[in-house]
């Protein structure tokens, strides 16, 4: 198709006539190209502007057109074609990124901008720089859009980063409140940790207090937290609302009791503000409630115990409520003992299980408590009394939970049996007393398997009699008491051990099997585990398998799993790349590097996952390599985990890919990716 061919197509009525002139564009060279093109992004359809821009980068020669779309950032009449050209310019990259700098100086105030937003669409250092310069304009709202704009800057790698965050922090001094909202704004792109003294004066401005708060949570420095408490009080509800909603989220972070000491001190004393966090509290917004109620915990207040506790029975802010509980602290027992007497079940079990925590010191103070809960017929409370008793209970205690390990809700005969263990660990002088009242073959045989396997690993020497009430209880008890005994001998250990469970790998139970198969490689067995890894089909059964013989004998996992990971199942190849990802050493490599050539894209992408966590040059490459791997998801998925790497190396992989990538959704993801900050945050 000649060029005026395609000038006649772009004059038709019809937009989508003119968008597939558009697409010819990248065909033709010379000047009637660029000419050509510019036409396309001067059109009235938006569809034919989208195509014309999207073609840009492959219109020859490429010196004319790139010249052609600087041009147009100086167009002062056709706003259309000059926000095509920016599209345009970024499409191009690189390569015009010296034009448009050499322009600035040209350009008037909104030509500025644009000329802003291509510095910011193309990842490069040099973008960064020129952007830093354009903080120094005198048009505010030039110097607005610089500061948006280095929140990109991060794409351009470390050391664009860094120079990003200099230059902002530095602008958060500008007279301008729109300029200091975008470096904020740019700042909280970066993830970067702004110190509180360049945050302290903002925080006092009424049109920047909110901004410069959710800049705060970022620093978790304890007077920038002591501000966001204070300003639950503020005089705007909006502010204050801000302010709990970003505590909700930092005070799971706070690990230091001076802080918290301090945060108590902080929070307002006036019913007006208080009244306004209980509101939330009781609200139908999930984020602000629970928010609010880790708020009224450091508020410390009686009144407030019910609502917390009361909240323990929605899933939905439980963790908050809890979170409200522990900072309360152990004033908080005898208002949340009363409250749970008429709260749900759920909210009385939860509360019940957090008693031990809340008294940490004096345990024993709530004993009693849990004690009368396990009497409970309701198995909410039961289940919340099991998880007290585990942390806080005493020989004296294992009695009465032994009947619960036969309860008919499964949740509460685990916790049960969980329960029995936590306390025989502690008591196993307690525990052995016990197991002289239970029988291998009853339905206590499973508690009694716990007690030996807890008192074994608790440093109590096996007898002939608990190896004898295993192997018993592993030939004639229920499935439970099976699984318990499995893992009790392989804690002890031994021929005898070893020969009772070799015996389970043909157990007609699957669960049953599993376990034995885990418990031969704790038992240091590979022989059998050999047999089973070339002989099944089972997904799960090849994983388990895998991993026991990982534990067993490593050389002889290599030999057994290096074969399946090219395996056409893929269900099975991944078994194996999972097993991989599970042993250290150059094994591991070499097993998920193999697994890196699968002809199934699902086995490509987990072995990908694992190489990313191996940390060295060979894994890196090797992700680099996939980024010319022919399925997209591969290539998209392959950038993500170069950009969570980090470093100057995943960067020129990633910016070099970028340069040829044509899939938009791999494009995004690879921009996105060279913009993920490093491991650390810059300060």
């Amino acid at each position: 198709m000649t060029a005026a061919d395609i000038a006649t197509r772009l004059a038709a009525p019809e937009p989508e006539a003119r968008r597939v002139a558009a697409q010819e564009i990248a065909k033709l060279r010379g000047k009637d190209a660029a000419t050509l093109l510019l036409r396309a992004l001067a059109d009235d359809d938006w569809r034919v502007r989208k195509e014309a821009a999207r073609v840009a980068a492959s219109v020859e020669p490429r010196a004319i057109v790139m010249e052609a779309l600087v041009a147009a950032l100086h167009d002062k009449l056709d706003i259309g074609l000059r926000n095509a050209a920016v599209e345009a310019l970024v499409g191009v990259g690189q390569d015009v990124l010296a034009l448009v700098v050499g322009e600035l100086g040209k350009l008037d105030a909104d030509g500025r901008k644009l000329a802003i937003e291509v510095l910011a669409g193309v990842p490069d250092p040099r973008g960064a720089r020129a952007l830093e310069g354009c903080l120094e304009d005198p048009d505010p709202n030039v110097r607005a859009a610089a500061a948006e704009a280095l929140g990109r800057a991060g794409a351009s790698g470390d050391e664009a980063r860094e120079l990003a965050t200099a230059a902002l922090v530095s602008a958060l001094g500008d007279a301008e409140v729109g300029v200091v909202l975008g470096a904020l704004e740019a700042l909280a792109a970066l993830e970067v940790r702004v110190p509180w003294a360049s945050l302290e004066r903002l925080a006092r401005d009424p049109l920047l207090r909110r901004h410069a708060l959710a800049a705060a949570a970022r620093s978790r420095e304890p007077a920038a937290l002591a501000a966001m408490v204070a300003a639950l009080g503020d005089p705007s509800a909006t502010t204050a609302k801000d302010a709990a909603l970003l505590l909700g989220d930092v005070l799971f972070e706070v690990d230091d009791d001076d802080v918290f000491a301090r945060l108590r001190h902080a929070v307002p004393a006036t019913e007006e503000a208080l009244g306004r966090v209980r509101g939330w509290a009781r609200g139908e917004d999930t984020r602000l409630r629970g928010a609010a109620l880790a708020v009224l915990g450091l508020a410390r207040s009686e009144v407030d115990v019910a609502l917390l506790v009361d909240a323990l029975a929605d899933d939905a802010v439980a963790e908050r409520a809890e979170l409200g509980l522990t900072l309360f602290g152990q004033g908080a027992i005898a208002p949340a003992i009363a409250a749970s007497r008429i709260a749900l079940p759920a909210a009385r079990g939860a509360s019940i299980s957090m008693m031990p925590m809340l008294a940490l010191g004096h345990e024993a103070d709530v004993v009693a408590q849990l004690r009368d809960a396990l009497r409970s017929p309701l198995p909410d409370v039961l289940m919340g009394a099991l998880k007290g008793v585990a942390m806080a209970g005493g020989g004296a205690e294992l009695a009465c939970v032994v009947p619960l390990a036969t309860h008919p809700e499964a949740r509460v005969a685990g916790l049960a049996l969980s329960a029995l263990f936590s306390i025989a660990s502690r008591q196993p002088d307690a525990a052995v007393r016990l197991l002289a009242e239970l029988d291998p073959t009853g339905p206590d045989a499973a508690c009694g398997c716990v007690l030996i396997d807890a008192a074994a690993r608790g440093g109590r020497r096996s007898t002939d009699a608990d190896l004898a009430f295993l192997r018993t209880s592993l030939a004639q008890g229920a499935v439970l008491a099976r699984k318990a005994a499995l893992e009790a001998l392989a804690t002890l250990g031994g021929e005898a051990a070893s020969e009772a469970v070799s015996f389970a790998l043909a157990d007609e139970e699957r669960e049953v099997v599993l376990i034995a198969v885990r418990a031969m490689g704790r038992l240091k067995r590979p022989e059998p585990l050999e047999r089973l890894a070339g002989g099944t089909d089972d997904p799960a059964l090849v994983s388990a398998v895998l991993r026991a013989l990982g534990d067993a004998d490593p050389e002889r996992f290599v030999a057994a799993a290096l074969p399946l990971v090219s395996s056409p199942r893929p269900e099975i190849a991944c078994a194996a790349v999972e097993a991989f990802g599970r042993v250290d050493g150059r094994a591991r490599e070499d097993g998920l590097f193999a697994a890196l050539d699968h002809t199934d894209p699902e086995v490509v992408k987990l072995a990908l996952t694992e190489v990313a966590r191996i940390p060295d040059a060979r894994a890196l490459a090797r992700l680099g390599m996939c980024l010319d791997h022919a399925g997209a998801d591969v290539r998209k998925l392959a950038g993500e985990l170069l950009g969570n790497a980090g470093g100057a190396g995943a960067q020129a992989l990633l910016r070099a890919r970028l340069e040829r990538e044509r899939d938009p959704g791999v494009r995004a993801a690879l921009t996105t990716a060279l913009m993920t900050p490093p491991h650390e945050s810059v300060e």
